[in-house]
């Protein structure tokens, strides 16, 4: 191709601020959704992915909300009055969907595909089975998704309340590990027992950081203490 050609389209589109805006909002609309050989998954987030994009989420708290909604949905089918196992749209895999049975507060898993389901099933909807086919159950949904909304948000809250009190002003941090984008951080001036998962490292520092760099916390923001 020729560079020319690149080069005034560069231009052109620098230049024209409608342009430029509208693959700035492409980018960014590409860059929230998984492409597979299936096609677009993002259609279908599953329950903590779309919390993940309103909130920051450690894995303790990642781990805490998954044992919140097993916990709600079990209770809900002990509960259920007409005995009856109910099923949780946990994933859609492919033109498959990753199925979570509670029954009586047991739960196993298993696997339907779509054509098997109702149109309206969608992942996070509650489906029953009803004289040998399933069925969406609208109400179930939304008392389900509403108690689970409610006890992730509680958690994400007791979460930022101990990061927060965790940065300290003046406090060295050492990053103890760097797991797949992960920063955990150790107080080097306070000493405590226990490390914790920054989850809102800074993305310009990624790049320079590894484990057992050592931070410094000043003015609401982290450093880099080169000469520690």
């Amino acid at each position: 191709m020729n560079l020319d050609f690149l080069n005034d389209l560069a231009n052109h589109i620098e230049k024209n601020e409608g342009v430029k805006n509208f693959l700035n909002e492409l980018q960014n609309f590409l860059s929230n959704i998984k492409i597979d050989n299936n096609g677009i998954n993002g259609a279908e987030p599953n329950l903590l992915d779309k919390i993940k994009s309103t909130r920051n989420v450690s894995l303790i708290s990642e781990n805490q909300i998954n044992n919140q909604k097993d916990e709600i949905l079990q209770n809900y089918s002990r509960e259920e009055l007409s005995k009856e196992p109910i099923y949780f749209i946990a994933d859609r895999i492919g033109n498959d969907y990753r199925i979570e049975k509670y029954d009586n507060g047991g739960r196993e898993n298993m696997r339907l595909a779509k054509n098997d389901l109702p149109e309206e099933a969608k992942v996070n909807t509650i489906i029953r089975e009803n004289e040998g086919k399933y069925i969406v159950d609208q109400e179930a949904t939304s008392y389900i998704l509403e108690q689970i909304e409610e006890n992730a948000n509680q958690i994400l809250d007791e979460q930022d309340a101990k990061l927060q009190a965790y940065r300290q002003e003046g406090h060295l941090y050492t990053i103890t590990e760097d797991m797949n984008g992960r920063i955990f951080l150790w107080d080097l001036t306070e000493k405590p027992e226990t490390e914790i998962e920054e989850i809102d490292f800074p993305n310009e520092l990624r790049a320079s950081v590894s484990e057992g760099t050592t931070l410094l916390y000043e003015n609401g923001r982290y450093t880099i203490k080169e000469d520690f």
